[in-house]
């Protein structure tokens, strides 16, 4: 990626969904704006992890997704539940919850994460193939090199 295109995707909006679903009829409201792309997506992976993925693999009442403005495109989290609950734990761990979930988080996982899906959104590809790699990795290390190496053949 050159550095033009990295000014681009640094300066790109996007704005953070956030929906109630224990409350039926509630409506989605704006959680979070601001601009660049991985941003956007370390902010919606760490309430998406930490709302809506639990540690028993059961969906949170929380439902997070991304309007990316200059894509005009919406940005969700899928996959399978077993590497999501993976992703919850690497990314957690058995940190205490806070108010800011950035505050317990890996946050140099969730960048890698957030990159990773950034250039998989450039390439038309969607977060599930991150979701995929979780899966099919027994541990923290093989899952950070599986991302690296995804990325790497994402840049060529």
């Amino acid at each position: 990626m050159n550095s033009e295109e990295n000014q681009t995707i640094s300066q790109e909006n996007w704005d953070l969904w956030y929906q109630d679903r224990f409350e039926l009829g509630s409506p989605r409201q704006i959680e979070l704006s601001g601009q660049g792309l991985a941003n956007g997506l370390v902010e919606l992976w760490a309430r998406h992890l930490h709302e809506t993925v639990q540690p028993t693999g059961l969906t949170g009442f929380a439902k997070f997704d991304m309007w990316w403005k200059d894509a005009f495109w919406p940005v969700l989290i899928f996959g399978d539940e077993e590497g999501q609950v993976k992703i919850r734990q690497w990314v957690y761990d058995e940190r205490v919850a806070g108010p800011n979930y950035l505050d317990t988080a890996d946050r140099s996982l969730l960048q890698m994460i957030a990159e990773t899906h950034a250039q998989l959104l450039r390439n038309d590809l969607e977060s599930d193939a991150i979701v995929s790699i979780a899966s099919e990795t027994e541990s923290k290390t093989d899952f950070m090199a599986a991302l690296n190496q995804m990325r790497e053949g994402l840049e060529s």
